[in-house]
């Protein structure tokens, strides 16, 4: 009998991470907006040590919700996901150099909505690069007036992002991004421009997270 009952102790002990339940999907929007602190990078409950033994914490807390937002996704909260990371894409923080590092708060929820791929996120993806609040029209004789994308992590993360989207949006916005190349843009600019716009044409299927790493 007591041989029985350390067996299961250990178990429980052993493989007590496998028996938590999922994340819940409406706390981990409370996160990314920065509402609440629920869960790490791994979707397990925060120690109660958590705020004093992690370097900004609450920007890394909305990272880790917007990491773990789109493996909830299904067809029933795919909306409702997908809203969350827009409005947060819109209101949220952009990447911030903290002198030792970046801290990629807006390039981790472009990268989200990339891997799951709602066609209703390139719009928004490309008015967050450009800087609009509307597209320009697309016109094959002459591009965008003067749009200069600055070089920032976020702006060059964002292009990442749109490269990987398949279907007629990011179609056109393969077309908007060739557009934006009538200007002369900073050339680490012009070479994600190009990466993402030659992606999309090929209709190259490769993992998401293989392409989606975080550019300075």
């Amino acid at each position: 009998m007591k041989l029985i009952k350390f067996s299961l102790i250990s178990l429980f002990v052993c493989c007590g991470s496998q028996l938590w339940a999922e994340p819940d999907v409406a706390r981990l929007i409370e996160q990314l907006h920065g509402k609440a602190q629920y869960y790490n990078a791994n979707g397990e409950e925060l120690g109660f040590f958590a705020s004093l033994t992690t370097r900004n914490y609450e920007e890394y807390t909305r990272i880790y919700a917007a990491k773990l937002l789109p493996k909830m996704v299904n067809a029933a909260n795919r909306s409702l996901i997908v809203n969350a990371l827009l409005e947060a894409l819109q209101s949220g923080a952009d990447d911030r150099d903290t002198g030792d590092g970046i801290v990629f708060n807006r390039t981790e929820i472009a990268f989200a909505l990339a891997q799951i791929n709602d066609e209703s996120a390139v719009k928004p993806l490309l008015q967050k690069l450009m800087g609009t609040s509307t597209l320009p029209m697309i016109n094959a004789k002459a591009g965008p007036a003067e749009i200069k994308i600055a070089r920032t992590s976020s702006n060059l993360n964002i292009i990442n992002a749109l490269g990987t989207f398949t279907g007629l949006e990011a179609e056109n916005a393969a077309t908007m991004m060739e557009m934006l190349l009538v200007t002369k843009q900073d050339p680490d600019v012009e070479k994600h421009l190009l990466s993402s716009i030659e992606l999309i044409r090929k209709g190259m299927e490769l993992p998401r997270e293989s392409y989606l790493r975080p550019s300075r």
